[in-house]
């Protein structure tokens, strides 16, 4: 009768304590809590509440809207909110965990989010009545956080949907560093990682989208750059790559078996900073199985270059490079090497930015046990200018390239043909 008459409650909490025992090895508590819990309607909820948890000062709030409706036989979805905010967390004891501690670095500064949650009763009931994996959604707002291992977290926002079998993420977007970045996916068929029929398939899709992605903000950890510090100022521009990538269960959940994969990208491409052409239009499959590689299709267009490539790769994951066997199917309309070797290091431009690196001579590159198969309209490398080049060749660890049959003509006509 109280609720139906839109009543309301209110409690005042005034310095309280309490202390939450888990296992014999852990002991957390909550202090100085102060703030108030109120009953409103269909709301209950708190205002902004303050307290230390574990000596750490937090301020946050609840709500729930419908659960006592709910709770009293009333079909009714039911929703929930969380925020919260921290000047400073120390992640010893917050988390207890002093690996977390060492990876994420020992104080966090600035946290603060909100996230909400929404479950249809429907769901509910089949919860609370079989057990059923609920369908949940889930609502992340302005999250935030300044790390001193890793770049900055900000303007974090996320709609994420959780099923029986499978999690959508409609959106994720957000901001590391000074680098903004959207992401949405999904994950089907996740419960075969519960190992009962580690046999089933578990696939992931994405797509990934940013307009200015800085390596100083990816790569950069406890203020040390992981790449030499000439790339530090590099960047990517106009970055998007969408696919699916297929895994055995098995493959995920037991560590002695090769994580085979099946992975599809139709949607890539980007610019760099101080490279002067574009990947565009690149569409990838690859498949692992065991040692095996297969590059069932690579093609793209870097600048006025394009590529169409098969490989087969054996032996692909043994460190020593003398294992690794293949086979390569390269067609290409042209492929220009003054151009695709052009690569700017930023020292470079700052002392000639006209000036262009040359070609690696090919007997400065080691070699793997390789066979080539090759179709190109026309090829530019130095000064020379090749067309119609069609043949096969082998490449060994010792730098001998076999020519089974090569073929080309020259910039001003003429044919020649090579065995040897």
């Amino acid at each position: 009768q109280f609720l139906k008459s839109r009543g309301s409650l209110q409690a005042v909490l005034q310095d309280v304590g309490f202390t939450l025992l888990g296992d014999s090895l852990r002991e957390d508590s909550l202090r100085n809590l102060c703030g108030q819990i109120f009953l409103k309607d269909s709301i209950l909820g708190t205002g902004l509440l303050t307290g230390d948890y574990n000596g750490n000062p937090l301020e946050f709030g609840l709500a729930t809207e419908n659960l006592l409706f709910y709770m009293l036989g009333v079909k009714v979805d039911v929703k929930a909110e969380l925020s919260a905010s921290a000047e400073t967390l120390s992640v010893a004891t917050v988390l207890r965990d002093t690996a977390m501690a060492a990876l994420l670095g020992e104080e966090l500064h600035g946290l603060h989010f909100r996230v909400g949650a929404m479950i249809r009763h429907q769901e509910l009931d089949a919860y609370l009545n079989t057990g059923s994996v609920p369908h949940v959604e889930i609502s992340l707002d302005s999250f935030g956080i300044e790390l001193p291992v890793y770049a900055d977290i900000s303007n974090l926002n996320a709609a994420i949907s959780f099923g029986e079998d499978s999690i959508a993420i409609a959106y994720l977007n957000g901001i590391v560093g000074s680098s903004e970045f959207e992401f949405s996916g999904h994950i089907a068929n996740y419960g075969a990682l519960s190992g009962q029929d580690s046999a089933e398939v578990v696939t992931v899709g994405f797509d990934i989208s940013s307009e200015l992605m800085r390596a100083e903000d990816f790569f950069t950890v406890n203020g040390g750059f992981l790449f030499p510090e000439t790339y530090r100022p590099e960047y990517l521009e106009a970055f998007h790559i969408g696919g699916t990538i297929d895994m055995p269960a098995e493959g995920i959940i037991d560590d002695s078996l090769s994580l085979d994969f099946g992975l599809d990208i139709w949607d890539l491409g980007w610019n760099f900073r101080y490279y002067p052409l574009s990947f565009e239009d690149f569409v990838i499959e690859i498949e692992r199985e065991g040692e095996r590689l297969n590059i069932e299709e690579f093609q793209g267009n870097i600048g006025e270059s394009n590529l169409k490539m098969k490989a087969t790769l054996e032996n692909f994951t043994d460190t020593v490079f003398e294992n690794l066997k293949g086979e390569l199917v390269l067609e290409s309309d042209l492929l220009d090497f003054n151009s695709l070797l052009n690569y700017q290091l930023p020292d470079a431009t700052a002392s000639s930015a006209k000036e262009k690196r040359e070609p690696p001579s090919l007997d400065q590159i080691d070699y793997p046990s390789f066979s080539f198969n090759v179709d190109i309209g026309e090829l530019r490398y130095g000064d020379f200018n090749f067309f119609d080049l069609k043949g096969r060749l082998r490449s060994s660890t010792e730098k001998i390239f076999h020519l089974d049959e090569l073929s080309l003509a020259g910039r001003s006509g003429g044919h020649m043909a090579f065995l040897g």
